[in-house]
């Protein structure tokens, strides 16, 4: 029964992936006339950037995270500026053999410089990055702590659920006698 269940959770999250790229392709056709092709192997440098940052400053890849969007957004800048604007400016479909050119001239050159073979980061230091986080969102403050057993677990986060045919924010140890609880409360607060 596990097996079918992640199954499904995966088919469901790979679909969720198919689906926002199809919106991005969508949108940026739409907006700007470029079918762009490229946009996973960007995607793909800067987790390459963030990987190559990390080992280098021995900083933990979150950190990483600024440092990469100012790079990327600069060769965003390029590569719309000067290859993929001018490929427009000649022909509608010159932006989609530019873009699927490029993408696999990074492709093989990544290949060629980081080799075929899976890389990966250390996940005892995003588990110890999340453990001191305390992030805030449109509905609550989320906090990653770690349990007895070393891994990392939400704790506060609130959920909605409906009872008596109204929608209450509740936080989960809240979730069997649900009473609304919105704002969120200050942790201090929190019982």
């Amino acid at each position: 029964m596990n097996l079918i269940a992640q199954t499904l959770a995966d088919g469901l999250v790979l679909g969720g992936i198919y689906a926002l790229a199809a919106v991005g392709f969508s949108l940026i056709f739409g907006v700007l006339h470029v079918i762009n092709l490229s946009h996973g192997i960007l995607v793909l440098l800067g987790a390459y950037l963030a990987l190559i940052l990390s080992k280098a400053l021995s900083i933990d890849p979150l950190l990483t995270l600024p440092m990469v969007m100012a790079v990327l957004f600069a060769v965003g800048y390029v590569y719309q500026r000067f290859l993929i604007q001018h490929a427009v400016d000649r022909s509608p479909l010159g932006s989609m053999l530019l873009t699927f050119g490029v993408a696999l001239m990074l492709q093989n050159i990544m290949i060629w410089v980081f080799s075929p073979d899976m890389k990966s980061i250390k996940a005892e230091a995003v588990r110890d990055a999340l453990a001191v986080a305390d992030y805030e969102t449109f509905y609550s403050r989320i906090k990653f702590t770690p349990d007895g057993d070393g891994d990392a677990i939400i704790m506060g986060s609130m959920i909605g659920q409906v009872m008596k045919g109204k929608l209450e924010i509740v936080f989960p140890g809240e979730a069997h006698s649900a009473t609304a609880i919105y704002p969120a409360p200050p942790w201090d607060k929190k019982a």
